[in-house]
């Protein structure tokens, strides 16, 4: 667990960012952590999906939109961030790909709550 601390540290300092509406600050801090993180970090989905979304909010939809796909390749279930994908291919024209993207979201949603 001791290598995992400068990357939790830095996940819950993007955390606090994003709440404090520093987008950039937190897009910044889970690079950090990510970046710190060992192999097969178990946080590593959540801190690209969160990325994500501080990217998402920032107007970066290209970028959210990799750490979104990322992170749901690393965890499929990921409900939320399927639906932020989708949510993104739609802001980006890309309306096919956003009605798959909501039907991933659709099926972890069923698994999650099967679970």
């Amino acid at each position: 667990a001791p290598a995992q601390v400068p990357a939790l540290e830095a996940y819950d300092a993007a955390g606090r960012a994003y709440e404090s509406g520093d987008y950039a600050e937190a897009v910044r801090r889970y690079g950090v952590a990510l970046a710190a993180a060992p192999p097969g970090w178990n946080l590593a989905s959540k801190a690209l999906g969160n990325r994500g979304a501080a990217l998402t909010m920032l107007g970066r939809h290209d970028d959210a939109l990799r750490d979104c796909d990322a992170a749901v390749d690393l965890e499929p279930s990921l409900a939320k961030v399927h639906n932020r994908s989708a949510r993104l291919r739609l802001a980006l024209g890309r309306s096919g790909e956003a009605r798959r993207s909501f039907d991933r979201a659709r099926a972890a949603a069923t698994t999650d709550a099967n679970a």
